[in-house]
């Protein structure tokens, strides 16, 4: 249960970064949106970069996993890196 409640959160991030800033997304934002406990939050995750932080390693983790070469590994990281470079708002 606890990883499907990160990742609930993971992609209720991703739809507010579609929309504003990062510092204008709050926890309670993410927890009204997926109907959980500003409590569950904080028993996850210390604050909103803390998501920030786990999203990320989480997705490369997953992208990575199996290619082990430059070549692999960059057609893996691609279609996560390529919206982050139309979105100025994760940056």
């Amino acid at each position: 249960m606890s990883n499907l409640t990160k990742l609930a959160l993971e992609q209720s991030l991703k739809r507010f970064l579609l929309k504003k800033p990062l510092d204008k997304i709050t926890i309670k934002d993410l927890t009204d949106d997926i109907g959980i406990s500003r409590m569950s939050f904080y028993y996850h995750f210390k604050d909103i970069y803390d998501l920030v932080e786990w999203s990320c390693i989480y997705d490369a983790t997953n992208a990575l996993k199996g290619n082990k070469t430059y070549d692999t590994c960059k057609k893996a990281l691609h279609p996560y890196l390529k919206p982050s470079f139309k979105t100025s708002h994760l940056f």
